[in-house]
Formats: structure tokens, C-alpha cells, sequence
């Protein structure tokens, strides 16, 4: 009986060694595994923080083509280099008083302006003026979307479009007037400068551009 008793402690001392082994392996293998899953986490949060903060606008200037990117402003890197001159880089009166991101002087025709101010349009919004403009796009041009999508496929021909607004009438025999955006007949040379200086001062990075399915080659 007493040797029985033995045989059978010895056999669950046996097992229970081995239970203490195999448990030991598993948490060996799962430590392991751990690591391995830990590092590959940090690896692919390590490579998404990058990808996003490139995503994210870093300067004022690229947290404003972002947004005319999202309201609709055709060219939005040409309209941010108008933004960047005639707003003499975000510092003029105009720009600060009046909401003002264009130059624009108040419309009659579109409702965004709510008065005259240093003769320029008065916005209670940067998204007002932002909006004056989508709108004197759409207006300036009679089928509007046509016109854009068969006769202004880059920022190049958008320039040549600031230059020689090209107003379409709504009624036949359909002539078209030239209309200039601005006065000064460099404003497009000056628009190019404009852009390559904020490419070249890091306001707007080229990745930042490119994220959003624009470029840079009409200013270069």
C-alpha cells in the first residue's frame, strides 16, 4: 500500500514538472510572439503618424488650400498664390479688416459682399470671400463646368484663363468677351513667383500638394 502510494506521488510530481515545462515553453513562445506583434504595432503606427502628418496641413498657407481644395476653388494652389500676393502673404489692411483672401472689390451680382471697406468687398468670413470667388468662377464662365473640364485641365490654362477671362454669353450668337482678372499685364508671371516663393519658403510643402492631387509644375 505504502509503495503505491509513492509510485502514485512520484508519478504526479513527474506530471507536474512537466506541466511547469510545457508552461514555461508556452510563455517563452507567447512572449516571443508578443514581441514580435509589439514591434510590427509600432512599426506600422510609426509609418502612419508619418504618412498623416504630411496629410496635415503644417502652415497657414496650407491650411488654406486645403480648405479652398474642399469649397470647390478650381486651380486652388493658383488661387492661393493670388491669395499670397494680393494679400501682400496674409498682411495687408485689406486682408485683415475685410475678410478679404482675393483682392476682390464688392459685386452687385454675387451676395457674399456686405459692403465696401479701403474700396475693396467687405466679407463677415474668410469662408465668405472664399465662396465670392467659387461663385465669380462659376459666373464669369457660361457652362461653367463644361468650359472648365474641356478648356481649363491645369493650373497653366487656368493662368492663361486669369489673364483673358474668356466670358462666354448665354444668349446666341454665343461671342465671347476678354475680361482680365487684374489690370497689371505681368500678373501672371507674378502669380508664378508667387507660388514658387511659397514653395521655396516651405509654406506649402510639394508632399502636402501632391496628397491632395495637385502640383507644382506651372510655377517651377
Amino acid at each position: 500500500m505504502k509503495i503505491l502510494i509513492l509510485r502514485l506521488l512520484s508519478s504526479i510530481f513527474m506530471l507536474g514538472g512537466t506541466l511547469m515545462l510545457l508552461s514555461s515553453a508556452l510563455m517563452i513562445g507567447t512572449a516571443t510572439e508578443a514581441a514580435i506583434y509589439r514591434n510590427s504595432v509600432h512599426q506600422v503606427l510609426e509609418v502612419s503618424s508619418i504618412d498623416s502628418v504630411s496629410m496635415k496641413p503644417q502652415t497657414e498657407f496650407e491650411s488654406l488650400l486645403l480648405k479652398y481644395h474642399e469649397r470647390g476653388l478650381k486651380a486652388p494652389f493658383v488661387c492661393l498664390s493670388q491669395t499670397y500676393g494680393e494679400t501682400g502673404k496674409l498682411s495687408s489692411n485689406i486682408y485683415k479688416e475685410n475678410n478679404n483672401l482675393f483682392g476682390f472689390k464688392c459685386s452687385t451680382s454675387r451676395s457674399y459682399c456686405v459692403k465696401v471697406n479701403r474700396g475693396h468687398a467687405y466679407y463677415l468670413s474668410y469662408d465668405d470671400s472664399i465662396d465670392d470667388y467659387v461663385e465669380w468662377q462659376k459666373t464669369m464662365v457660361s457652362n461653367y463646368e463644361e468650359y472648365f473640364n474641356q478648356h481649363v485641365s491645369s493650373d497653366t490654362t487656368y493662368l492663361n484663363l486669369l489673364e483673358n477671362v474668356v466670358l462666354k454669353s448665354s444668349t446666341p450668337p454665343y461671342k465671347y468677351a476678354v475680361l482680365r482678372y487684374a489690370t497689371d499685364p505681368k500678373y501672371r508671371g507674378k502669380l508664378r513667383d508667387w507660388g514658387n516663393e511659397m514653395l521655396s519658403k516651405s509654406l506649402v510643402r510639394e508632399d502636402f500638394l501632391t496628397s491632395l492631387g495637385y502640383d507644382a509644375d506651372w510655377c517651377m
